[in-house]
């Protein structure tokens, strides 16, 4: 979930979800006709069916094997070109891009975790060209993976709330409304992980992780201020108010308290609960 900025409000620059579907429909359509496109996988929100104003479209798309500069070159300009009619309409759509060949020889970006993430969106129904039974991410294992998921998240919150607490409300710029997207949404996302992995038989009951993390509390304090956002996002759509709209980005950042918390309960359980070194 992203954190929008007023002046994105005042100037009518939010996206709806109709706006969104177009966007997936028309990257549907294009990533179908681009031959050099292997397979592609819509992730995230999108096939959670959670799709709101304040989404972004999380897509895979892999290039085939064995392709010359040039045509990567061609396929990459019509994945741009729907990059740019997402631009638009101010719906975020940044697609990963790998090829084939970086796959096979592990010249990639995509971590363990993120590979599983993908392996789950497609047996929810994702993948929406070609045919791949498991994606190869990075070597590791599920629950290293997140501890490094949770350990950069901890130091970026850190930086950020340090930061805050150093000069009040933030400079307000990209950093800043980052910022605030990960206060919004950085439990969810860990949940998610944990419950992709469970589906795929890779991880334990993630209901059980907030039960023995104790880290319920913040989670719950976390969700409510989600709500809270996103109720008053739709009102501003409609009934635009500065005022309101700041006095929502504050309590925000307040939160940024709570998330260091819950990360840290669950940084902790997954190092204290790690398997003895054989």
């Amino acid at each position: 979930m992203r954190f929008i900025p007023y002046s994105d409000i005042r100037d009518k620059l939010v996206p709806s979800v109709e706006d969104f579907d177009r966007i997936i429909d028309l990257a549907r359509a294009a990533i179908d006709q681009n031959e050099y496109v292997s397979w592609a996988i819509l992730a995230g929100s999108a096939v959670r069916h959670m799709l709101s104003p304040a989404s972004d479209i999380d897509l895979v798309v892999c290039l085939g094997k064995g392709l010359r500069s040039f045509e990567i070159v061609e396929a990459l300009a019509q994945i741009s070109a729907i990059s740019a009619d997402a631009a638009e309409h101010g719906v975020p759509f940044e697609p990963h891009v790998v090829t084939e060949d970086e796959l096979e020889a592990g010249l990639h970006t995509l971590r363990h975790g993120y590979a599983r993430h993908l392996n789950w969106a497609i047996a929810k129904g994702g993948l929406i060209k070609g045919s791949i039974d498991c994606v190869p991410g990075l070597p590791g294992n599920s629950r290293d993976d997140l501890i490094g998921y949770v350990a950069r998240k901890i130091d970026k919150a850190r930086g950020n709330f340090i930061r805050q607490r150093g000069s009040g409300i933030g400079i307000r710029g990209d950093s800043w409304y980052d910022w605030l997207g990960d206060i919004l949404s950085v439990h969810r996302h860990v949940l998610f992980r944990f419950q992709d992995m469970y589906d795929m038989h890779d991880c334990f009951d993630p209901d059980v992780l907030l039960r023995d993390t104790g880290a319920i509390e913040d989670f719950l304090h976390l969700d409510a201020m989600r709500l809270e956002y996103a109720v008053c996002l739709g009102q501003q759509l409609t009934n635009p108010n500065p005022a309101v709209w700041y006095e929502v980005e504050t309590r925000v950042a307040d939160c940024g308290i709570v998330l260091l918390s819950f990360l840290g309960s669950i940084e902790n359980y997954l190092v204290r609960t790690a398997p003895a070194p054989i």
